[in-house]
């Protein structure tokens, strides 16, 4: 559902992938394209944010996207990479907006960054339902660099209906799962 999720393209060359919108306040900050090294290669969404005066308050910093349509009751996984670099906050949230009234299509989420890159996955059932007008955010208040990769939002099936519920097997226990028995050992 995340549109260049993988800031693969930047058209106009602004360093902002496409699909995206920045916004910081004060001014200040910059978000800029940057390759990712190794063999997968691909590109992260670098986010830096410099330190401000001592007593000012931190700025907020947000990378948005619109449109994203969200139905009720649907469960969704948010997934992304991110790495981060003398971050001054602790978490950085996200969520998805409806810009009709301004509520919260899920409960916000927070993730915390760390030095070396990490997988950060959520989990969750949306609240309302939403075709048009959204707004996905991620956003934090304080100053360092922050990398966003992979980013994705897509539908699942509910996580709390399946077959690992039923008990300890993973399935119905047939005759294979117990290879002694079965096998004659």
């Amino acid at each position: 559902m995340v549109k260049n999720g993988d800031f693969a393209k930047d058209a106009d060359g602004d360093g902002l992938a496409d699909e995206w919108e920045f916004g910081a306040n004060p001014k200040g900050a910059v978000c800029a394209r940057e390759a990712l090294p190794g063999t997968g290669g691909g590109w992260a969404q670098l986010i830096t944010v410099p330190p401000v005066a001592a007593g000012a308050k931190a700025p907020e910093v947000m990378i948005a996207q619109h449109e994203m349509p969200i139905r009720g009751g649907q469960w969704y996984r948010l997934s992304l990479r991110t790495r981060a670099e003398g971050l001054t906050t602790k978490d950085i949230s996200w969520t998805v907006q409806n810009t009709a009234n301004w509520q919260s299509l899920f409960d916000y989420q927070t993730f915390a960054p760390k030095a070396e890159w990490q997988t950060n996955s959520f989990v969750l059932q949306a609240k309302d339902t939403a075709a048009k007008g959204t707004k996905f955010q991620i956003w934090f208040a304080g100053t360092g660099k922050l990398w966003l990769a992979d980013v994705r939002l897509e539908p699942i099936q509910d996580p709390t209906v399946g077959r690992w519920l039923d008990g300890l097997y993973l399935t119905r226990p047939t005759e294979w799962d117990d290879p002694y028995g079965f096998f004659g050992w």
